[in-house]
């Protein structure tokens, strides 16, 4: 991969560089969405803001330097998530999906009100199914990782992802539908 392509990891070498500004970059172009993601773990904004700032606490300590094997983004979600596990793992939480569908803007009153019902329709169903593939499914469709992206984050192979992907939209389309809703975008 070319670094020019890759924004973040840019950004990770001018830090490494000693310009603390490429740090100031990596928090504005992806804190608020690592956020959202770790709250969809720990469903605690307070508790996700710590596990965020452990995010970058490990990236500003331990440095690693990245081979640009894959995007930024992806080194800085698995981190991310391993934070989120490992708190999970200690307090014995239950996984929760709030804060996990992003907020959509409408021109009109109609629309708005239109999008969110569609929105707490998916989110319903996600909620009714497998864990796995609702993390699948978050990270390809509202995180836009790619397969090989997500396979990193998860600890799987392309293969195994793109499987989950596709068992996943079968299933949510299969809640969704028992539910009589209409959802074009499945």
């Amino acid at each position: 991969m070319n670094t020019t392509e890759d924004r973040g990891l840019v950004a990770y070498e001018r830090f490494l560089n000693g310009d603390e500004g490429g740090l100031a970059v990596i928090i504005d172009e992806y804190g608020d969405r690592l956020l959202r993601y770790i709250n969809s773990y720990v469903h605690d904004e307070m508790t996700a803001e710590d596990l965020l700032s452990e995010t970058f606490l490990k990236l500003i300590v331990r440095r690693p330097h990245l081979r640009g094997e894959a995007l930024f983004k992806t080194y800085l979600y698995t981190v991310g998530r391993n934070e989120a596990l490992q708190y999970l793992r200690k307090k014995r939480c239950e996984v929760s999906l709030e804060e996990w569908l992003p907020d959509r803007q409408a021109a009109d009153v109609y629309q708005r009100v239109l999008q969110k019902e569609e929105r707490s329709a998916v989110y319903r169903a996600l909620g009714q199914i497998s864990p796995l593939y609702r993390e699948v499914l978050y990270l390809t469709y509202f995180e836009q990782l790619s397969c090989r992206e997500a396979a990193k984050v998860l600890r799987k192979s392309s293969r195994q992802v793109t499987n989950l992907l596709y068992r996943g939209k079968q299933a949510l389309r299969a809640v969704i539908q028992r539910e009589g809703v209409e959802y074009e975008d499945l």
